[in-house]
């Protein structure tokens, strides 16, 4: 079973659609995978999406949409939340992984199925 580790900017890929948006969706709805992410995260998810209010990105309605959507996400353990105190990236010792070649590289840690 394949554990990635997801940053801010692929996150929020996943319910906005941006380039690597596929990819993102790809890696997330893989069968059996985990996925962890930083409890900081969780935070910068709702402050990227308000970004994206401020700059017409996103009207409001869409923003709590998708912060809602994330949040359930979060909270159905789809995204394990990993304190700050803890190191999640000592748990992939490949190091990363680059994702597609986008002009917005993503990168995730991987340990292999």
């Amino acid at each position: 079973m394949a554990s990635s580790f997801f940053d801010t900017s692929a996150l929020v890929k996943y319910y906005h659609v941006e380039t690597g948006t596929p990819e993102v969706i790809r890696l997330i709805e893989e069968p059996q995978a985990r996925h962890v992410i930083s409890r900081l995260t969780i935070v910068e998810v709702s402050s990227a999406f308000a970004i994206k209010v401020r700059t017409g990105e996103l009207t409001t309605s869409t923003f709590h949409h998708v912060r809602q959507r994330f949040l359930s996400d979060v909270a159905q353990g789809r995204f394990r939340a990993m304190p700050l105190r803890q190191r999640p990236l000592s748990a992939f010792p490949s190091g990363p992984s680059r994702g597609p070649r986008t002009g917005n590289p993503l990168t995730l840690y991987r340990t292999p199925s």
